[in-house]
């Protein structure tokens, strides 16, 4: 496999983009085997497309290729990546003067010796034993050039009686061997040692590997052990999320809450009159007073952290401090089941409703739902225990900006549940609207957030996100701690909520849908985006002096967060020291470089090489490094050219040597086979065949290349469609048993094609088919309003497609049809036996099929996707196919032999171009369209239609005749 593509899957892996294995790496080793010929440009998207699961992922993979793909620039062509071979030119360089002119000394013994030995050289007959003549070097009939070959004329040979020739041994031919064979060995030598170079740059890269996992392992189960923290933490400090006035006048209207309770005293007037009502009897009457009350909060923990979720706890402890009395439950997006902040003991919302009915409710999330996982949310069921409830929502936007959640909003307001903003204002009303037991308080406004199209605010967050990326993986209190920082943020964005704006603005320039991390503790941001955000702030920067730039100031501040918090973990100084190396990198080259040996060979070696690789490549955009420390760490990340030193010519492997002996030696007795000798000519008995067929006039051949695209030209001058050659042959027809997703109408039986045929190299598009439509005055075929042009034709009947092929065989003076379903077969599955033509592995199928969930519900361009290794694209999926068989069981087929229907379906018996059923009411479509599954986009797949129903999932491709 090629270097560039090994290390641009490894950095897949490496960079957390998504997890490769083994079926991945065999599945890109078969592509490029099967379509050598594609461009750079094409293969990114082929990769991307084969190995991404996501949008996301295929944007990350692509931006991702251009790295390890791309030309170098020029003022980087002296250096090669690490897996890459020396240039002959930059070996040349390398080489001592002396050496150099040693090796051109090599090259011109083995030149003049070959010289003179063809001078001396006496022409023998040949032996032409193989009578059939040659074909040119680029027409050979191999697998991988891929011919159609017909003998139109045999070869004419004769036999010629010769008489043997001998000469005797000369002794200074043994002083040429030797000579020849000691000239050979060094130029072997010479020539292999580029080779041997990258050879052992690969090793020692290899166990460096292998020496940071061992450490990397080593030093995890020690800190798992210790029971010791597995992240690495910044030194951040907190603050309030609001004004603290707020949060304390909130605390004292909820510290006025209370209820009845009964004292151990007698209302002694109450007693009386109570006990004169029962007729004398004493029934006493305990006298009232006011008993403080609590109420309970459920709090949305979401994925386990939030943007808002240390300002909400901050609040509560706040209260906590301030003596008011609640009890803390924290729950998943759903309040189903809620666990106590003290216990940590879970129970279901029914069971909390029964044990603290009466109480307040409040509850704070930002996600809550109506909705559950069968239909309306079972927690609502019991919201009535609580007689009065609010909803503290701590997403900032306004209503008008979350329009998928209003509706959901509304419903949860209809219930009692009185939504509050997340700010000063919020809480007062809040704890208004506890204190006076739900009535007449009105909620105020949520806050104001800058619009993201205002040029100021717009700047100020791509700021923000550019400090981000140089942590790269902030948290929120973290970009909170850089937002105070640095007065130009916080002039635009004074708010902690504008952290929200923040989310928007990486999600719009990334492209995707969620900017929080798994665990929902950090903002996320794409690579491809930490690099474009630092390369255009240098850009920025470049006149301005290094202390005043933005990029220093902001790695200067992440520097102070780390120092002041170095962790006592050996693994986690290990990776606390290259993140400090990655920022030192920047801000202070040469005392980076101090501690860069050997922290490429700890348990962080990995990190401190991304972060020297990530910084050489930055310089294309903008000189942070003096020439000679560049070069220093070229060295270090493995770039920099080795030099040929002065003892590998005759260092090196016994292996090595071994190898230049043996090509050795089959060199010079290659060269005294065919008589060639220095000096005296050859020294061996020469021996030509006696009696042998000479060839005297050679075999005259019809080529044609598999693959190669024809076109007609039509009756008004312009181009008919793109067919693709197909050569003749067999196939297994049909399924095995142990196919995934077979159908019992897919009987496996051995299929032989005995003439080329070119096969449509893409379905028949709209425009093509409207053309004959106008032509011949017959209905434009309804889109869908999916688009014409480029598109499949769809709602076409099988009497309408085989009506275009006879109009195409008018136009064009050739013979068009539809193909039978074993040519459509054979062509679709081009040589291959697997479920597809691409193997037997279904997640592979978007990269080559519109099916299914990718397919987007409609059909798609028909030059989209990769093709089969024949270059027919789609077909698997689009739509479906029809062909010229009517449908029915194979056995059906009077082309049969009645031997083969009776025995079982691995007979090695052939089928000669089979062509169906002779009678049946439906007609075969194959190959899957834009609604189907996997299944049905199989090779082997089938189905039956009427055929004059047209319907919006069917289109059709042609078969022409090449004779």
């Amino acid at each position: 496999m090629d270097p560039h593509v090994n290390a641009f899957l490894d950095a897949v892996s490496e960079r957390h983009i998504r997890r490769l294995g083994p079926a991945d790496y065999l599945a890109v080793q078969h592509l490029l085997q099967r379509r050598p010929d594609l461009s750079r440009d094409e293969l990114r998207a082929a990769l991307a497309s084969l190995l991404a699961t996501n949008r996301d992922q295929w944007r990350q993979m692509a931006n991702l290729f251009d790295r390890f793909a791309a030309p170098l620039p020029e003022e980087r062509r002296a250096s090669i990546s690490p897996d890459a071979r020396p240039t002959w030119k930059s070996a040349l360089h390398n080489l001592p003067h002396q050496w150099r002119l040693a090796g051109l000394m090599v090259v011109l013994g083995l030149a003049l010796t070959l010289a003179v030995g063809l001078l001396l050289w006496q022409p023998q007959v040949q032996d032409s034993s193989d009578t059939s003549s040659p074909l040119p070097k680029t027409e050979q009939t191999t697998h991988e050039t891929r011919w159609i070959l017909r003998e139109v004329t045999p070869a004419q040979t004769q036999t010629l009686d010769l008489p043997p020739q001998r000469r005797p041994w000369d002794y200074r031919d043994g002083w040429t061997i030797t000579l020849a064979a000691v000239l050979v060995l060094l130029g072997l030598r010479w020539l292999m040692l580029p080779g041997m170079v990258v050879r052992s740059r690969r090793q020692q890269s290899e166990q460096r590997r292998q020496h940071v996992a061992r450490e990397r392992r080593r030093l995890a189960q020690q800190a798992e052990r210790q029971h010791a923290p597995l992240a690495l933490t910044y030194h951040v400090v907190r603050h309030a999320p609001m004004e603290a006035t707020a949060v304390d006048d909130a605390a004292t209207l909820l510290g006025r809450l209370f209820h009845t309770g009964l004292s151990d005293d007698l209302d002694v007037a109450a007693t009386v009159r109570t006990s004169i009502d029962a007729g004398g009897r004493f029934v006493p009457v305990y006298a009232e007073f006011p008993v403080g009350r609590g109420f309970t909060v459920l709090v949305d923990t979401e994925r386990g952290d939030s943007p808002w979720l240390l300002g909400i706890r901050w609040v509560l402890e706040r209260w906590a401090a301030l003596g008011v009395r609640f009890e803390v439950y924290e729950f998943q997006f759903d309040p189903q089941f809620v666990t106590a902040q003290a216990t940590h003991t879970t129970s279901t919302f029914a069971n909390l409703a029964r044990r603290v009915r009466g109480e307040p409710l409040l509850v704070i999330s930002r996600t809550l739902s109506t909705q559950g996982l069968q239909g309306w949310a079972d927690w609502l069921d019991d919201i009535d225990a609580w007689p009065v409830k609010a909803w503290l929502d701590p997403d900032p936007r306004p209503l008008r900006e979350r329009r998928r959640e209003r509706e959901e909003i509304g419903k949860l307001e209809q219930l009692g549940l009185r939504r509050f903003p997340f700010s000063p204002r919020g809480l007062r009303a809040l704890a208004r609207y506890f204190s006076e037991a739900g009535e007449g308080v009105t909620v105020p406004p949520w806050p104001d957030l800058p619009p993201l199209n205002n040029l100021q605010v717009a700047e100020g967050l791509r700021t923000w996100a550019l400090l981000a990326a140089l942590v790269p993986d902030a948290s929120w209190d973290q970009l909170d701690a850089i937002r105070r920082y640095f007065p130009e943020l916080v002039a635009v964005l004074p708010e902690p909520y504008h952290v929200q704006r923040l989310i928007e603005w990486v999600m719009r320039e990334d492209g995707v849908r969620q900017a929080e991390s798994e665990n929902g503790r950090t903002l996320v941001l794409s690579d491809a985006l930490v690099e474009r955000l630092i390369r255009e702030q240098r850009q920025r920067d470049a006149a301005k002096p290094k202390a005043q730039r933005l990029e220093t100031r902001g790695r200067q501040l992440l520097l102070h967060q780390l120092d002041a918090t170095p962790p006592q973990d050996e693994l986690l100084r290990q990776l606390w020291e290259a993140k400090r190396v990655s920022h030192l990198l920047y801000l202070q080259p040469e005392q980076a470089m101090e501690s860069l040996h050997e922290l490429l060979d700890g348990a962080a070696g990995t990190e401190v090489l991304q972060a020297v690789e990530a910084e050489l490549d930055r310089e294309v955009m903008a000189t942070v490094f003096e020439p000679g420390m560049r070069g220093r760490l070229s060295v270090l990340a493995g770039r920099a050219a080795d030099r040929l030193r002065l003892m590998d010519l005759l260092g090196g492997s016994r292996r090595s040597w071994m190898l230049a002996v043996s090509a050795t030696a089959m060199a010079i007795v290659g060269l005294l086979m065919a008589g060639i000798g220095f000096d005296a000519g050859s020294w061996l008995l020469i021996l030509p065949p006696s009696g042998r067929d000479i060839l005297v006039s050679p075999a005259v051949w019809q080529v044609d290349k598999i693959g190669r695209v024809i076109r007609d030209t039509l009756a008004d001058g312009t181009l008919g469609p793109e067919m693709v050659v197909i050569p003749q042959g067999e196939l297994m027809m049909g399924s095995p048993a142990s196919e995934h997703r077979r159908d019992d109408d897919e009987i496996q039986h051995r299929v032989r094609i005995t003439r080329p045929f070119a096969m449509g190299k893409y379905e028949v598009t709209f425009a093509e088919y409207d053309r004959f439509a106008e032509q011949t005055q017959r209905e434009m075929p309804y889109d869908q309003r999916w688009g014409r042009g480029n598109r499949p034709v769809i709602n076409v009947s099988w009497y309408d497609a085989t009506a275009y092929a006879k109009w195409l065989s008018e136009q064009t003076g050739k013979r068009y049809r539809l193909p039978t379903e074993a040519e459509w077969e054979y062509a679709a599955r081009a040589e291959t036996s697997t479920a597809y033509s691409f193997g037997n592995d279904a997640s592979q199928l978007q990269a080559y099929a519109w099916c299914g969930d990718v397919a987007l519900d409609r059909t798609q361009p028909v030059d989209s996707l990769i093709p089969n290794p024949w270059g027919l694209y789609h077909m698997h999926g689009n739509v479906w196919e029809w062909v010229q068989d009517r449908y029915g069981q194979y056995d059906l087929d009077v082309s049969m032999p009645i031997t083969w229907k009776t025995v079982a379906s691995n007979a090695t018996t052939a089928v000669v171009n089979p062509g169906g059923p002779p009678s049946g009411s439906l007609h075969v479509f194959r190959g899957g369209g834009w609604d189907s599954g996997a299944g049905s986009c199989r090779s082997a797949s089938r189905n039956g239609g009427v055929p004059g129903y047209a319907y919006l999932i069917r289109g059709f491709r042609l078969l022409r005749h090449l004779d």
